[in-house]
């Protein structure tokens, strides 16, 4: 029973793991059709960055290590979303609160970091597993630029149904993602690692 329970315990770290080649893959073979669409080389260039850190993660980086890697991820996915949501959205406004906010978010998490990861580290001999202030921090914005561009789609009478724009899955998909690991980040540091590692 164990073993079968092991098995399909890889077969969800390979799917994980490799998922994001499939977008990549598409992307690819339409190529033509969508090489000026700008968001859409963001998500892609966030997804092979991503699959990057991952597989360093898991074939290069000691784990020992792995608590120093996670911030540099959070820090670009973050710069990551925010330039997707710049350009998605039309409102110059809203686009300038994005701004604001995407500077002020990096400027917070590189304090966050250098407080945790150098001072707390080396003066207080602290350590933690993940760096779950920024992902939180991260997470409310998203959230929150999210509930502008759908505020801004559906105040936009050209378009009647939201649901046709690929903008719309993208925003869709990052809002499940987030929400359904936002708890489990936020209590990463409250939890022994050996639990951290099974919600992994």
């Amino acid at each position: 029973y164990l073993a079968k329970t092991k098995t399909i315990e890889n077969l969800f770290n390979y799917l994980a793991f490799f998922s994001e080649l499939l977008p990549i893959a598409i992307f690819l073979a339409y190529l033509k059709t969508i090489r000026k669409e700008r968001a859409i080389w963001v998500i892609i260039s966030y997804l092979l960055f991503d699959f990057l850190i991952n597989l360093a993660l898991l074939e290069f980086i000691p784990p020992r290590f792995h608590n120093k890697t996670y911030p540099i991820a959070t820090f670009f996915e973050s710069l990551f979303f925010a330039y997707f949501f710049y350009l998605i959205l039309k409102k110059k406004s809203l686009k300038r609160l994005v701004a604001i906010a995407s500077v002020l978010l990096a400027l917070t998490s590189l304090v966050y970091y250098f407080y945790n990861y150098y001072y707390a580290y080396t003066v207080l001999r602290r350590t933690i597993h993940l760096d779950s202030v920024p992902i939180a921090i991260e997470t409310i914005a998203i959230f929150l630029f999210s509930f502008f561009y759908f505020f801004e789609q559906i105040n936009d009478t050209e378009n009647l149904f939201i649901y046709n724009k690929p903008s719309f899955w993208s925003v869709l998909g990052i809002l499940l993602y987030l929400a359904g690991s936002f708890f489990v980040y936020i209590s990463a540091n409250s939890i022994s690692i050996q639990q951290l590692q099974q919600y992994w």
